[in-house]
């Protein structure tokens, strides 16, 4: 899986998006997890247990379309 930073901080380009760690949904977040200080790929429904977006918090995966 390759990753790369956008122009944002809080945006990665990845060429493939994860599973969820929850579900079997695809995530489209890498974020700290609130309790506990652990990272996650979140999907949408469970993008709640993350922090925030931003530096040190996470970043929103973005699906390289190969442009």
């Amino acid at each position: 899986m390759t990753m790369s930073a956008n122009n944002t901080k809080n945006e990665t380009i990845i060429d493939e998006l994860p599973k969820c760690d929850f579900c079997n949904n695809k995530a489209g977040y890498d974020m700290k997890l609130a309790k506990g200080g652990y990272w996650a790929y979140l999907c949408e429904d469970h993008r709640y247990y993350g922090i925030k977006l931003g530096t040190g918090y996470g970043q929103k995966l973005i699906l390289n379309k190969g442009e």
